[in-house]
C-alpha cells in the first residue's frame, strides 16, 4: 500500500506482518488477525499511509465491491468488519493521541484551562448562555455534511430523529476542553472554532468549522478521555447532537440505519486519523528545534472533522491574551 493512492481495499493478515507508516514516520505494525486498509475502504479510496510487508505474509484482500455487495445482504461479515473498524480506528485514535502528547511540549492533556479562561473567552463575544432546543430539517443536515456523503434521504431519517437540535449564541462554548463529555455535534448553521489554552494563557485555534462539519465523535467510542479542545461559537449555532445513549441505541443494529451510522463514524474517525498522522509527522521533523512549543496541543484537532478555514474572520480574542 502506497500513501497517496486511490486503492479502496482492505487488507486481513493471515500470516507475516506489515509495518505502516506516514511521511517516512514510522505508526505501528499489523500481525496476524489485523485488518489494515479500513481506511480506504470505507472512506473514498486515498490512501493515508504506506504498508510495507516486513516479513513474508498472506493476504485476504476485500475490495469496494465485494464489501458493498455483503453490505446489501446485510451479511454479519459486513456488520462485524464496520464495528471492528470502528474498534481499532479509535484504539488507534487513542494511541495517536498519546504519542502526539508524548512529542509535544507542555501540560499534560488531561490538564483543563484554569479557572475562570472560559468564563474570559466567553465575555469577549459579549455573553453566553445555555443551548436552546430548536427545529431543524436534521436530515439535510445530515445529508449536506461529507461524513454521510452518498447517503440516501430515506436512510438518514430515522439517523436524524435521534438527534435532537440546539442552538447556542455566539461566544457559547459546545463543549469545553478538559470536561468530560458524550456528545456528538454536527452543525447545521453558524461557525465554530476549535481551541485550546497555551501556555501563556492565549488561546490558539486549531480549526473553524461550518455547516455539515462533525465534532466530538472521539467521547462516544472514548468516554473516559476528557476533551481535548474547546469549541466556541463564533457566531449563532444551531447543531444536531446525538448523545452516548442514543449512539449505543442504533450503532449496534443490524439494519441499514445501523450500518449508515457506523460507516459515517468510520469515516469522521478516518479523517481525524489521517489529520492526527500528519500533525505526528510534523511533530517528529520539529520535535529536536527549539520551536516545537507551538504544537504542544497539536493532537487536540483529532476530534473534528470538517473545514480548516483558515483566517478569514479569525475574531480579536486570538491577537491577545483573554
Amino acid at each position: 500500500i502506497a500513501e497517496g493512492d486511490l486503492d479502496p481495499t482492505l487488507v486481513l493478515v493471515l500470516a507475516g506482518e506489515l509495518t505502516i507508516s506516514t511521511g517516512g514516520v514510522w505508526l505501528g505494525r499489523a500481525g496476524p488477525g489485523e485488518i489494515v486498509g479500513e481506511i480506504a475502504l470505507f472512506a473514498g479510496g486515498l490512501r493515508s499511509a504506506s504498508v510495507v510487508a516486513s516479513a513474508p505474509s498472506r493476504l485476504l484482500v476485500l475490495d469496494a465491491l465485494g464489501y458493498e455487495a455483503l453490505r446489501a445482504e446485510r451479511h454479519p461479515v459486513a456488520i462485524g468488519l464496520e464495528e471492528h473498524a470502528l474498534s481499532q480506528l479509535s484504539n488507534r485514535l487513542r494511541a495517536m493521541r498519546d504519542k502526539i502528547a508524548s512529542l509535544a511540549v507542555g501540560t499534560p492533556k488531561s490538564v483543563g484551562p484554569p479557572v475562570g479562561f472560559f468564563r474570559r473567552v466567553a465575555a469577549t463575544f459579549a455573553g453566553t448562555h445555555n443551548p436552546e432546543p430548536v427545529r431543524a430539517d436534521g436530515g439535510s443536515v445530515l445529508q449536506g455534511s461529507r461524513i454521510f456523503e452518498g447517503v440516501p434521504r430515506d436512510l438518514l431519517e430515522p439517523v436524524a430523529a435521534r438527534m435532537p437540535a440546539l442552538s447556542w449564541e455566539p461566544g457559547s462554548f459546545l463543549c469545553r476542553e478538559g470536561e468530560a463529555g458524550n456528545e456528538l455535534f454536527v452543525i447545521a448553521t453558524g461557525e465554530v472554532d476549535v481551541v485550546c489554552q497555551t501556555p501563556a494563557g492565549r488561546v490558539e485555534r486549531l480549526a473553524t468549522l461550518g455547516p455539515g462539519d462533525a465534532f466530538g465523535m472521539c467521547c462516544l467510542l472514548q468516554p473516559d478521555q476528557p476533551r481535548m479542545a474547546s469549541c466556541v461559537a463564533t457566531s449563532a449555532v444551531v447543531a444536531l447532537t446525538l448523545d452516548a445513549v442514543a449512539w449505543e441505541s442504533l450503532i449496534h443494529e443490524g439494519d441499514w440505519v445501523g450500518s449508515v451510522l457506523r460507516v459515517a463514524m468510520i469515516r469522521a474517525l478516518a479523517e481525524s486519523l489521517a489529520y492526527a498522522n500528519a500533525q505526528l509527522a510534523l511533530l517528529d521533523l520539529v520535535r529536536e528545534a527549539d520551536r516545537s512549543h507551538s504544537l504542544r496541543r497539536a493532537g487536540a484537532g483529532i476530534e473534528a472533522v470538517g473545514g480548516y478555514r483558515g483566517d478569514q474572520g479569525r475574531p480579536a480574542y486570538f491577537s491577545k491574551e483573554v
